[in-house]
């Protein structure tokens, strides 16, 4: 009988709550290299990306440095493509608008197109008067899975009770 409710107990507990699947954080480097058509531009940037694969949620946070084609005027979220391809705007980013400076947003991404976020074909740019098509870019494609903490305490709760019952605690 206890061993039925402490069953019963873990399972609600394991199954309450708002569905969230698995974290996954891009990372990943901005550079003239990488926009079609590439240029010379020595302007660089660094960003991290946090998505959930079950709500589409996405937030990015980013900086970039040495823009040489004016301050920046737009910065985008694009998908869906490979490397050397472009692709549509899925949404802004607001942008530090000078030559150095940060970047962000957020937004969920349709849950048809949570598959292609997840194959590496988004892509963040940052535009400006010289480069209005984007002076640099960088692609969505290396990712961690990033355990989401309520579930693994969760499990490891469930752990514990198991082990106790076993003994015979």
């Amino acid at each position: 009988m206890i061993r039925t409710a402490l069953f019963s107990t873990i399972a609600l507990l394991m199954s309450a709550g708002t569905a969230h699947g698995d974290l996954f954080l891009f990372t990943g480097t901005l550079d003239g290299g990488q926009e079609v058509p590439s240029n010379m531009s020595a302007a660089t940037g660094d960003f991290t990306a946090l998505f959930d694969d079950v709500t589409g949620d996405i937030t990015i946070n980013g900086t970039f440095t040495g823009l040489e084609g004016g301050n920046a005027t737009m910065a985008h979220l694009h998908g869906f493509s490979s490397p050397g391809v472009n692709a549509p705007v899925l949404f802004g980013l607001t942008v530090s608008p000078s030559t150095s400076g940060v970047f962000s947003g957020n937004n969920t991404i349709a849950a048809g197109d949570i598959p292609s976020v997840l194959a590496g074909l988004t892509y963040i740019n940052i535009h400006n008067g010289d480069f209005p098509g984007g002076e640099i870019r960088g692609q969505l494609s290396a990712f961690i899975v990033v355990p989401e903490p309520a579930t693994s305490g969760l499990a490891g709760l469930a752990c514990l009770a198991l082990v106790r019952l076993r003994r015979g605690r």
